[in-house]
């Protein structure tokens, strides 16, 4: 679904793996490519992280637009919110978020 939805707002939700691609035609060179993470593993992270995506599902412009977009339906997108809601609340949940960085020099 957050592909389908990016892809209709012409933009990539992988568009990370293309960031060093993109940096050397925009001209850069001695690029320092990296990740970092976010693991959301405590309660109060889990809490935190599912909460925020459990409203996110279902009370933003990402929630409108999956409707609008015939993406998903209401009830999907309930179902959705209550699956964040349980993962926040299983102590065994884990989540991580990988991001890619890139340092470049002209």
């Amino acid at each position: 679904m957050y592909h389908q939805i990016t892809a209709k707002n012409h933009a990539d939700a992988d568009a990370g793996r293309y960031l060093a691609t993109w940096v050397r035609a925009a001209g850069f060179h001695e690029l320092e490519v990296s990740s970092s993470e976010w693991t959301f593993e405590t309660p109060e992270e889990r809490a935190w992280w599912g909460g925020l995506w459990a409203d996110r599902v279902r009370l933003s412009d990402f929630a409108r637009q999956a409707v609008e977009y015939g993406v998903a339906n209401d009830a999907e997108l309930a179902l959705m919110a209550q699956a964040f809601r349980r993962w926040a609340n299983d102590p065994e949940g884990v989540f991580v978020v990988v991001h890619g960085e890139v340092l470049a020099r002209a």
